[in-house]
């Protein structure tokens, strides 16, 4: 810890190499020692501030398995789900912008082509925002191509997940998903 105190004041981004040395250098030293729990959860910290999500992720999920009863452990658990959510949405970004785009051009070739994109979101990521987004989206890209059970069945899906208690599927989420559903079932089904 006293690496991270020689840091830089009010530096944007400080070279973590030395932090990171000296806690690995703990680490690889004392491996039963008292502050390892600590140090694992500072150097996921660290990963993830540097934008290595997936290393990040990695050790908070070794921290918890290796020292449940820990503060460290609790931090790493309520770490997690905004972790999760920078996964999510580094892999659904990218998506949304080409389906804004698809939405624009009416490109019915290129919604086809997203669906199965916004589902795996949804599969890998059901509890994050960006997942419940790209959900969603499935729903969208349906209503955009006409394929109306198709709609329904999507926007069910979400209303049965916010239903069984997943938090990311909002009030407003819920609204948006019945309205939609309704509203297609009305007209076309």
């Amino acid at each position: 810890w006293c690496a991270l105190n020689g840091l830089p004041v009010g530096e944007e981004a400080p070279d973590m190499g030395p932090v990171k040395a000296a806690f690995t250098a703990y680490l690889d030293s004392y491996p039963e020692g008292r502050y390892v729990a600590m140090a694992e959860y500072t150097l996921a910290e660290i990963r993830f501030n540097e934008g290595e999500y997936d290393q990040a992720y990695e050790r908070f999920v070794r921290l918890e398995a290796r020292f449940p009863d820990t503060e460290a452990a609790v931090r790493a658990q309520q770490f997690i789900p905004r972790l999760l959510e920078a996964i999510a949405f580094r892999e659904y970004g990218p998506v949304a912008e080409v389906l804004n785009a698809a939405l624009e051009a009416e490109d019915d070739d290129q919604l086809r082509q997203l669906i199965p994109q916004l589902e795996a979101v949804w599969d890998r990521y059901p509890q994050t925002g960006s997942g419940v987004g790209a959900k969603i989206n499935v729903g969208v890209c349906y209503q955009n191509l006409r394929q109306w059970q198709a709609a329904v069945q999507t926007f069910d899906a979400i209303i049965a997940a916010g239903e069984g208690g997943n938090e990311q599927v909002t009030t407003h989420v819920m609204s948006f998903s019945q309205r939609r559903r309704e509203m297609i079932a009305r007209r076309h089904l």
